[in-house]
């Protein structure tokens, strides 16, 4: 953190942010034959004070969704964002958190038990076969 006047003395936590959300297009994002290509989302982008204050943020925080296609893992996620953090050379300290929920991507087997009793469970109450679509 540093005053206003002399943000050289500090580390701009919004600045780096901003530095991060823009690189996301470098990212990695891995496909699926089926899924095609995953993608990434910023939903929301906090830093700074809440009230006008002449100090430097000395935290911000980042919060991005990502679709993760079958193959990919909460590793591969976290180290493929690491690599495009490490890539950009930020004066300051990044924290990488993927909070459960975290849903591995999968694929149904048409032809499997879970999808054939839905199928079944679907036309008995809605009297039509689903449309399965990939």
């Amino acid at each position: 953190m540093a005053h206003g006047f002399y943000p050289e003395r500090g580390h701009n936590a919004v600045e780096a942010a901003s530095k991060i959300v823009a690189a996301l297009d470098q990212l990695h994002l891995h496909t699926h034959s089926i899924y095609g290509r995953g993608n990434i989302s910023t939903l929301k982008i906090e830093g700074g004070y809440k009230e006008y204050a002449i100090v430097v943020p000395e935290y911000c925080e980042v919060i991005l969704t990502r679709l993760t296609v079958p193959g990919e893992t909460r590793e591969i996620v976290e180290n493929d964002m690491r690599r495009l953090i490490d890539s950009l050379q930020l004066d300051c300290t990044v924290t990488i958190e993927t909070p459960d929920p975290f849903y591995d991507p999968y694929v149904v087997d048409t032809n499997s038990k879970l999808a054939t009793s839905f199928s079944a469970a679907y036309q008995t109450t809605l009297g039509s076969q689903p449309t399965l679509v990939f």
